[in-house]
């Protein structure tokens, strides 16, 4: 992404609009916070404000952050952007600078909440040499990040073995479709599979789409969490 692009992408957020930072603590702790956007005097320097008492002394400073803007509406991806924090104002604000090259899956990982959306996964039959002839699994994740999810299925699937996968996101409603593979499997009580998926090719426009149901899980549960007696 070129300077201007990215200058114009700022000048395209209003001022004091709700955005969400993830970022990395020196502790190696992701931390996801919301705050506001205000603009800076000289592009693409920008900052964001927090609420008082939010903002960990223990930023992790050198490392690329992701910033994505909040929708009006669900069924719309969230545009994200990378930026790098220059500077730590006051225990409420932070000066950051966009930076050129927006790469969602440099940041990929960031991005692990517990979220339970249906799974279904396309299993090539062992027996078959026919490439078309493959059984239908489905399941359900149980959490969900840029770069895989952990999911819970009624029978094993191999460690190593390769699949198409297909996930039915709610916010935004989408349906996901990539290959991967099976990292681990582990069997859990009722004789169910507890397995752990990679995304292996995956488009960036749909990586964007998990990325934005993580963060709009992210902060439904940050909004449950700061209700009374929930």
């Amino acid at each position: 992404m070129s300077d201007s692009a990215v200058i114009h992408l700022l000048q395209s957020i209003p001022d004091n609009q709700s955005v969400t930072i993830t970022f990395l603590t020196t502790v190696g702790r992701t931390v996801h916070l919301d705050c506001r956007y205000k603009e800076g005097i000289v592009p693409p320097r920008f900052f964001l404000v927090f609420p008082s008492g939010v903002l960990p002394k223990e930023i992790d400073m050198p490392q690329q952050c992701l910033i994505s803007i909040h929708g009006n509406d669900e069924d719309t991806v969230s545009p994200s952007f990378n930026a790098r924090i220059e500077e730590r104002i006051n225990d409420q604000t932070l000066e950051l600078t966009a930076t050129k090259n927006v790469d969602p899956t440099a940041l990929r990982d960031f991005f692990r909440v517990p979220l339970n959306t249906p799974v279904t996964l396309r299993v090539a039959e062992e027996s078959s040499k026919d490439p078309a002839d493959q059984r239908l699994v489905k399941g359900e994740t149980l959490d969900l990040s840029g770069s895989g999810a952990l999911t819970l299925f009624n029978e094993e699937i191999q460690e190593g073995k390769h699949l198409h996968i297909i996930l039915d996101l709610p916010a935004p409603q989408a349906s996901v479709s990539c290959q991967g593979h099976v990292v681990r499997a582990r069997r859990v009580r009722r004789g169910r599979w507890q397995i752990s998926l990679r995304f292996d090719h995956i488009t960036n426009k749909l990586r964007d789409i998990i990325i934005s149901n993580c963060l709009y899980a992210q902060r439904k549960q940050l909004e449950k969490g700061l209700r009374p007696n929930s």
